[in-house]
């Protein structure tokens, strides 16, 4: 059968729950680079973060038949997929580089201020895998995703009040970890 250039997205899911591959294939293609980036956030590390994305893809495609609407369906996949990695993350001691979108960029610096950005983003990234599971999720889904705390509520399933005290939490005790590394200019 061939697919409609034009179907919406619900279209797309309700020929998807009815078991149409291309129609599936199309729905959840968007989704895979966001999958990816947050199973490698997870991680930290490039093999495992495919692992796990596939891990996640395939948890989406199995619960898509009991996808009802009741969120948004961006929503419900990060969701799935979230929770797909996080239950089953590899344990590592590496950490996962931050997206250059959390990375200081100066436009001309020199070797020192390079080592220090370079050190300071390690630490950061090594306090974030610090932080309880709970605080971790929310802060990576509001400083990485740049999610609204209603979107961080839902895809975490709590609620605003709380997906705001988890993201406050979080980077307060970052803030906290990271005071005595930067008022020793970036020893620890």
């Amino acid at each position: 059968m061939i697919l409609d250039d034009t179907l919406s997205e619900s279209a797309l899911i309700e020929q998807a729950q009815a078991g149409q591959v291309e129609a599936l294939a199309r729905l959840l293609n968007p989704y895979r680079e966001s999958i990816f980036r947050l199973a490698y956030r997870v991680c930290g590390r490039p093999d495992d973060a495919e692992d796990l994305a596939q891990d996640a893809l395939v948890r989406i495609i199995h619960g898509l038949p009991k996808y009802r609407g009741g969120c948004e369906f961006r929503t419900w996949v990060y969701r799935v997929a979230l929770h797909s990695c996080l239950s089953g993350r590899t344990r590592s001691r590496e950490t996962a580089p931050l997206p250059e979108s959390l990375e200081t960029a100066d436009p001309g610096p020199g070797p020192e201020t390079l080592a220090i950005q370079s050190d300071l983003r390690r630490q950061v990234e090594k306090e974030i895998q610090r932080l309880p599971r709970a605080y971790r999720a929310a802060v990576l889904l509001r400083l990485t995703d740049e999610l609204s705390y209603a979107e961080i509520a839902e895809t975490l399933e709590i609620p605003v009040a709380t997906a705001l005290t988890r993201v406050h939490r979080g980077m307060k005790r970052l803030r906290a970890r990271l005071q005595p590394w930067l008022d020793e200019g970036g020893q620890p």
